[in-house]
């Protein structure tokens, strides 16, 4: 069986997702209408968070890429969703702030809320079983 990882230190932010996950979890576990696992995680990662996780290089990067040839191709899912979405925002600063540089839009949007934390359930499991194991000891 294939062994899943995270990619550690894609962003800046990985401890803080990482926390904030753990957070929503256990906020999650405490509903009655959860009934598993399962269910919980989904809860979690559906959750909103104070930011976008991502570093703000690599978004101007894929921003200004989406911006001018659309969406890079072999982008994954999750990615797609959460670039479009900040994709999106900067597009609708923009028209308010036609002269504003392209790099302080995207600053602002991913120090924005974001609605969800862009995870794949599998990424989920990988993260809050290491941080179970990395608070136990």
């Amino acid at each position: 069986m294939k062994k899943h990882t995270i990619r550690r230190g894609s962003s800046e932010y990985h401890e803080q997702r990482d926390h904030d996950l753990f957070c929503a979890y256990k906020q999650a576990f405490t509903r009655k209408d959860l009934s598993n696992e399962r269910d919980t995680v989904r809860a979690a990662i559906k959750s909103p968070t104070p930011r976008f996780y991502v570093s703000e290089e690599r978004a101007v990067r894929v921003v200004n890429q989406w911006m001018t040839d659309g969406c890079p191709p072999r982008m994954l899912p999750m990615q797609r969703m959460m670039y479009d979405e900040i994709v999106r925002r900067v597009r609708e600063i923009q028209r308010q702030q036609p002269r504003e540089r392209i790099n302080r839009l995207v600053w602002e949007v991913i120090s924005q809320p974001a609605p969800q934390f862009y995870l794949t359930e599998k990424s989920a499991y990988v993260i809050l079983n290491r941080i179970r194991k990395e608070s136990v000891c």
